[in-house]
């Protein structure tokens, strides 16, 4: 019972930054993908991210959920990095 603030305020957090990575993302998208070409490069890229949805709900058959949360903040982590260099990138060039 005690521990609902802080679950909520994490779970607040968490919404906050899916929806930034997924505004970036679309912002990323529709600079380095070519629209004609869009539709079929993200559907190849849903394959991993497939495999990830299903790594993590896997995970919390095996592990517990505070671990399971720590592995997904991790992956959302490294996304960020990675869209930070590709933006990085792209400045320099």
């Amino acid at each position: 019972a005690g521990a609902f603030w802080p679950v909520f305020l994490s779970f607040l957090v968490l919404e906050v930054n899916v929806g930034l990575f997924f505004a970036c993302s679309a912002s990323l998208r529709s600079q380095y993908l070519p629209g004609s070409l869009q539709a079929s490069i993200m559907n190849i890229f849903r394959i991993p991210l497939n495999m990830l949805v299903v790594t993590g709900t896997k995970l919390t058959d095996l592990v517990d959920s505070k671990t399971v949360f720590m592995a997904i903040s991790v992956w959302f982590v490294l996304a960020a990095v990675l869209q930070w260099m590709l933006v990085r990138a792209q400045a320099t060039s």
